[in-house]
């Protein structure tokens, strides 16, 4: 028999790295096959390469219309008056839904609550807690730099409502902040980084009318928490 005789063929089509790796225990069985037989052209192989540029990528995870989530903060307070004060343990959660109506922005919104405790003087009674429900409004620039990253720098303003009246903040905060996605199952984990300060001066609530404290928040938000898109995606 001629060497150049075609007995057989196989052929193997790869479209991804997944495919390449579950196609090399078949080019190794091959070659073992070839060299057992004395080498030669008695057998031939057809692989079929797609280009790099035509595998697909699902990014549908990332392109969603709405985005619902839960986030956990360390939230530090700043309080500077005629006493300044630093509360450090101090921790805060939320809920938030955001709506993509552009490729590259989106609307956020949603509900926190954190806890303020000030102190007004160098006095161990002087120490005055209340906790505040926020109500942010958020617009965002959504950035997609790779298949399983986004970037969201955000500004925007907070609604500030307290709880037991203790200690009144202003109607409004400005927002500015930063946060990072990264693909996770079907939604992604966030990291969460904001920055915000009263539009004007917190105070003593009522009846501690008395004392008539005033003194300016700043309030810093360090976050972890996951968020997952529903409806249709828009286009990447």
């Amino acid at each position: 028999m001629d060497s150049g005789e075609l007995l057989g063929s196989d052929e193997l089509t790869a479209s991804g790295v997944e495919d390449y790796q579950q196609a090399l225990p078949f080019f190794i069985s091959w070659i073992l096959s070839w060299l057992e037989r004395g080498g030669g052209d008695s057998e031939q192989i057809v692989v079929y390469v797609e280009s790099p540029n035509n595998i697909e990528i699902n990014n549908e995870w990332r392109n969603m219309s709405w985005y619902f989530g839960g986030i956990i903060y360390w939230a530090p307070r700043i309080y500077m008056g005629d006493f300044d004060s630093v509360h450090y343990a101090n921790i805060g959660f939320g809920l938030s839904a955001e709506y993509h109506f552009l490729n590259l922005l989106s609307l956020g919104t949603g509900v926190e609550l954190t806890s303020d405790y000030v102190r007004v003087t160098n006095q161990p009674e002087d120490m005055y807690r209340d906790f505040v429900l926020e109500l942010p409004l958020l617009i965002k620039f959504v950035i997609k730099p790779a298949g399983n990253f986004i970037l969201s720098p955000y500004a925007g303003l907070n609604f500030n409502f307290a709880i037991y009246r203790d200690i009144m903040p202003p109607p409004f905060s400005w927002i500015a902040g930063f946060q990072h996605g990264i693909k996770a199952g079907a939604g992604m984990i966030v990291f969460d980084f904001r920055f915000s300060t009263d539009i004007g001066h917190s105070s003593l609530g009522e009846k501690w009318t008395g004392d008539p404290v005033n003194f300016q928040r700043y309030m810093i938000n360090i976050g972890l928490g996951y968020k997952k898109g529903v409806g249709r995606p828009t286009v990447d």
